[in-house]
């Protein structure tokens, strides 16, 4: 007779630790402006970045339209990695 072993109640009762994932897309934004449109591109989580939504970016003033989505997400760490990698290469920002 073949049999498995079933885990405890103790194990079956230990918290497990779940890894939320937050995506970030690149975008391109335009606002309007008394001087015409300004466009600007940046990386937003996953709900900001649907195409025709208005939504607030840090450091800018107002509301920016979504004009497009860079296609596929990245993760926080990737982005985070990239972002590392850009600034050393850029002399005139590293301090």
């Amino acid at each position: 007779m073949a049999y498995r072993l079933l885990p405890s109640w103790k194990q079956l009762q230990k918290p497990q630790r779940i890894q939320i994932l937050t995506e970030y897309f690149q975008c391109r934004f335009e606002q309007e402006q008394p001087d015409g449109k300004k466009i600007l591109v940046a990386w937003v989580e996953k709900r900001g970045s649907k195409v025709g939504s208005l939504v607030e970016l840090k450091g800018e003033d107002g509301l920016w339209l979504v004009i497009s989505n860079g296609g596929s997400g990245q993760s926080d760490e990737w982005l985070r990695t990239k972002q590392g990698v850009d600034r050393r290469s850029l002399k005139s920002i590293v301090h």
